[in-house]
């Protein structure tokens, strides 16, 4: 069976309407998008220190996975994140 991954590039919801349940929604949205497509799972990277995307993300059911270490982050590092589908 081929795995069918996904990769979320970059979210962004613009601070004025930052906690209104956005982000969430277009997640949610983007992973039934992926569902209706048979992908097999989603992956992302996040910024280490992004506290309220990490907790978003895994209340929409991402695992954090390991960390990265991405050249236009240094010297912080992100988090690897993944939604088996």
């Amino acid at each position: 069976m081929l795995d069918k991954t996904g990769g979320i590039y970059s979210v962004e919801i613009v601070p004025e309407k930052r906690g209104g349940g956005y982000g969430r929604l277009l997640l949610q949205d983007l992973v039934a998008v992926a569902r209706k497509r048979k992908l097999t799972r989603l992956y992302l990277w996040v910024k280490a220190t992004n506290t309220p995307a990490r907790r978003l993300y895994t209340r929409v059911g991402f695992e954090e996975t390991g960390t990265y270490y991405p050249k236009c982050l240094e010297p912080d590092f992100a988090v690897t994140m993944e939604l088996i589908l």
